[in-house]
C-alpha cells in the first residue's frame, strides 16, 4: 500500500494519526499519545522549579522597566542635544560680543552689527524658552533614574528568589529531603513515620510557596505605586523622532507578547503531539521508501519543534534579546550612515529591498535568535505570525 495514501484521504487516515478521541486511542496497532499525556512528558523533561519561575516572572517585568530607563534616557539625550545646538552659538556669540563692543566704535555700523548679533542671541534663547528643552531633558533624566532604580530592585529581588529562596522549593526539593530523612532514619522508623513527614515536607512546600507568592505581590503592588508616581511627575512627552528610531522597544507590550509566546508554545506542543502520532502510525505498519523519507522529516521537525520548546522556557532572554538587537541597530547606523545612504539610493533605483551594503551585524529585531532553515524564518517571528 502506498503509505501517503494513509494522509491523503483526510477523512479517515490523518483523523486517525492526530484524533484525541478516546474511542481511537488504540488503533493499528498504535497507541496515539493525547495531549495531556504529551504535556505531563514536557513537564518532566522541561519542568522549572517555582524558584525559577518567579525568577522569570521578575526577569519579565525587568525587562519592561529597563526598556522604559532606556526609552527616557534616550530622551533625555535626545533634548540635551537639541539644547546644546542651540545654547553654543549662543555662548560663542555672546563672547563675541563682548569682545567686538570696544572696537565697535571705530567702524561705521560697528554697534548695528553688535545689535544683530544680541538679537540673535535673544532669539536662540526664546526658543530654548519656549521648547523647555532644559527643563525636559532634565525630566526624562530623572524619570530614566527613577526607572533603573526600580530595574535594579528587581534583579536583586529576582536573585535572591533564584539563589536564596527555601531549598524545598527546588524542582527535586521534596525527593530529597525525603532521601535525607531515608538516610538518617531509616533503619530506626516506625511505621507510618515516614508518610508523616512526606506529608509534612509537601504541606511546608505550600506554605513557603503561598509566603513567597505573598511577598512578591507586595512588592509588585509597591512597584505599581512607584511607577504610577514616576509618569505623574514627568508630563513631558517622549520625542517622536526617539519613537520612531525606536519603535519595538517603544511600542511593545511585553505583558500581551508572554502571551503570544505562551499561545505559541501551547500550539508547538500540539504539534509535537501531532508529529509523534504521525510517527507511530507510520512504523505500526508496513513500510514503503515514501514512509521511511517522512519519517525522517516528522523526526527532524519532532527534534526542531522540541527545541523551540526549550527556548520558549526562557521569555525574558527573547525579549532582551530583540532589545538589544534594536539597540545595536541603531549605532550601526550612526557608525556607517553612509553605507545605509548608499543602500537606500540603490534600492530606490532599483526598486527593492536588498541589504548587500548594510554590516553583517545589521538584521531586523525579530530575526535574531533562533533560525528555522525549513521555513526560513526566525523563532521569533514564527511567534509572531503565529
Amino acid at each position: 500500500m502506498d503509505s501517503f495514501n494513509i494522509f491523503g484521504d483526510p477523512s479517515e487516515n490523518i483523523w486517525e494519526a492526530h484524533s484525541d478521541s478516546d474511542d481511537d486511542l488504540e488503533t493499528n496497532g498504535f497507541h496515539k499519545i493525547t495531549l495531556d499525556e504529551i504535556k505531563k512528558k514536557i513537564s518532566v523533561d522541561y519542568e522549572i522549579s517555582t524558584i525559577h519561575k518567579y525568577s522569570s516572572a521578575l526577569d519579565n517585568i525587568a525587562s519592561f522597566i529597563k526598556s522604559q530607563a532606556f526609552i527616557y534616557n534616550e530622551a533625555s539625550n535626545y533634548c540635551k542635544y537639541r539644547l546644546n545646538c542651540l545654547m553654543f552659538p549662543c555662548i560663542l556669540l555672546s563672547s563675541l560680543c563682548t569682545v567686538f563692543s570696544g572696537i565697535s566704535g571705530k567702524y561705521k555700523y560697528g554697534t548695528f552689527y553688535i545689535a544683530i548679533i544680541n538679537a540673535l542671541i535673544s532669539f536662540l534663547l526664546a526658543i530654548v524658552n519656549y521648547l523647555k528643552l532644559d527643563a525636559c531633558s532634565e525630566a526624562h533624566h530623572i524619570t530614566s533614574n527613577n526607572y533603573s532604580k526600580l530595574k535594579i530592585i528587581l534583579e536583586f529581588s529576582s536573585g535572591e528568589v533564584l539563589l536564596f529562596e527555601n531549598p524545598l522549593l527546588q524542582l527535586d526539593g521534596i525527593k530529597r529531603q525525603i532521601e535525607i530523612w531515608d538516610i538518617a532514619y531509616g533503619p530506626t522508623q516506625k511505621e507510618g513515620e515516614r508518610q508523616l513527614f512526606v506529608q509534612k515536607m509537601y504541606s511546608d512546600n505550600e506554605r513557603i510557596t503561598s509566603k513567597l507568592v505573598s511577598s512578591l505581590q507586595d512588592k509588585i503592588a509597591d512597584l505599581k505605586k512607584k511607577i504610577v508616581e514616576i509618569r505623574e511627575i514627568n508630563r513631558f512627552p517622549i520625542p517622536k523622532d526617539i519613537i520612531n528610531m525606536y519603535p519595538i522597544i517603544f511600542n511593545i507590550n511585553i505583558f500581551s507578547f508572554i502571551k503570544t509566546i505562551d499561545d505559541y508554545r501551547t500550539n508547538s506542543i500540539m504539534k509535537l503531539k501531532n508529529y509523534r502520532n504521525e510517527l507511530r502510525f507510520i512504523k505500526s505498519k508496513e513500510k514503503s521508501l515514501k514512509d521511511n523519507k517522512r519519517i525522517k522529516e516528522l523526526y527532524n521537525e519532532k527534534m526542531d519543534t522540541m527545541n523551540e520548546i526549550k527556548i520558549l522556557n526562557s521569555t525574558s532572554n527573547l525579549i532582551d534579546m530583540m532589545f538589544q538587537q534594536e539597540i545595536k541597530n541603531i549605532l550601526l547606523f550612526k557608525k556607517y550612515f553612509y553605507m545605509f545612504y548608499i543602500q537606500k539610493f540603490i534600492n530606490i533605483c532599483c526598486c527593492n529591498k536588498s541589504t548587500y551594503f548594510l554590516p553583517n551585524e545589521y538584521k531586523n529585531p525579530y530575526d535574531c535568535g533562533h533560525y528555522d532553515k525549513v521555513l526560513k524564518k526566525s523563532l521569533l517571528r514564527k511567534i509572531l505570525n503565529h
